[in-house]
């Protein structure tokens, strides 16, 4: 229809250092998708940079800038088809997202930002022994819940892969997002007390623009 293909040929500009963070969500969703957009890495903050409060922001064509991570996601997700199918699930997508987010803000706000190098053990101990399971019980729980079509294993009720419904939304990015880079890599136990988030994990990987997406960045 002309309403898509306006949508389609918006142009996108993503303003950020040159690193990665919470911003690697609003990329994840552009890669997904297949949209093209564009890397405007700051190398000099300026208050430019900062008048629509903190980084990063999303300017669409040119005339319009939208701020915060959630926000811009939550945005891209309804123009790119990925909000959920109707406004109740469009409700469970953002409640499991921002469960998601909410963790990933925890890390950078309580882990990351801490310089005291034993204040920081301290609170990488407490997010991964306590924020990261509360985290995840809870969206293991809405999964089960909202998911389509369920299988059962071993007396665990699994989700088909996806979040809700029975394609791609940009909960299953967030959650992907949360387990890949903010649950600890080496746990046995975490697979088998979450099985769905994992499930999930696997669902995005599989996806051919995601392996795509993940090759550049370690090539990088």
């Amino acid at each position: 229809s002309e309403k898509t293909k306006k949508k389609m040929s918006n142009s996108y500009s993503l303003n950020y250092f040159n690193k990665v963070g919470k911003v690697e969500l609003v990329r994840l969703i552009f890669n997904a998708c297949g949209i093209d957009y564009k890397d405007n890495f700051i190398e000099k903050l300026t208050d430019t940079d900062l008048q629509f409060g903190n980084l990063p922001f999303l300017r669409v064509n040119s005339d319009c800038n939208i701020p915060c991570v959630s926000v811009i996601c939550r945005h891209l997700a309804r123009e790119f088809k990925i909000a959920g199918e109707t406004n109740i699930d469009q409700a469970k997508c953002d409640a499991i997202a921002q469960l998601a987010m909410l963790l990933i803000d925890n890390y950078y706000r309580n882990v990351n930002d801490v310089e005291d190098i034993d204040s920081k053990r301290v609170a990488l101990t407490n997010f991964i022994e306590k924020e990261v399971p509360d985290t995840a019980s809870c969206i293991e729980k809405l999964i089960v819940d909202y998911c389509s079509k369920k299988s059962c294993k071993e007396g665990k009720v699994l989700c088909n892969g996806f979040c809700v419904g029975e394609k791609l939304t940009y909960a299953d990015l967030f959650v992907y997002e949360m387990v890949s880079k903010y649950m600890p890599y080496d746990s046995d136990e975490l697979p088998n007390r979450f099985p769905n988030l994992y499930k999930i994990k696997d669902t995005v990987d599989s996806l051919p623009q995601i392996k795509k997406f993940n090759s550049q960045n370690q090539n990088l």
